[in-house]
């Protein structure tokens, strides 16, 4: 799955969960394919992301949809975040070890300059 800002859906992308309306009715399917004419309307009607089916494309975009929040947060509290997230697989080794791949990844893509770590964790973010 990944987690797309309305700007870079595209055409025949397919959804990886239904779009709720604020009631809970589904406006739209698991499944559906997007087609130029509802990406253009995604924004009218108040969605500024999807879940659209297909891998992550980059490290960025997985901390995105795992749900993990790197809004104005520093560096121990998104790891907290992490762990929080695989706390239920624990005892799964590759999970285990995706988990540590996850956090070495952050660490030193963003312990090279503090500065450069938080405004990247910023992008990340929007």
């Amino acid at each position: 799955m990944r987690k797309l800002i309305i700007g870079k859906v595209e055409e025949g992308m397919t959804l990886a969960k239904p779009l709720l309306k604020p009631d809970g009715t589904i406006l739209l399917a698991q499944g559906c394919k997007l087609s130029a004419r509802i990406i253009s309307r995604l924004s009218e009607w108040g969605f500024d992301s999807v879940i659209v089916d297909g891998d992550p494309q980059s490290p960025d975009e997985m901390i995105e949809t795992s749900g993990i929040n790197t809004q104005n947060i520093g560096m121990d509290e998104l790891f907290a975040q992490i762990d929080k997230q695989f706390a239920k697989v624990e005892t799964d080794e590759i999970m285990l070890k995706l988990k540590n791949a996850l956090k070495s990844h952050i660490s030193k893509k963003y312990s090279e300059n503090d500065n450069k770590r938080e405004e990247r964790i910023q992008e990340i973010s929007q």
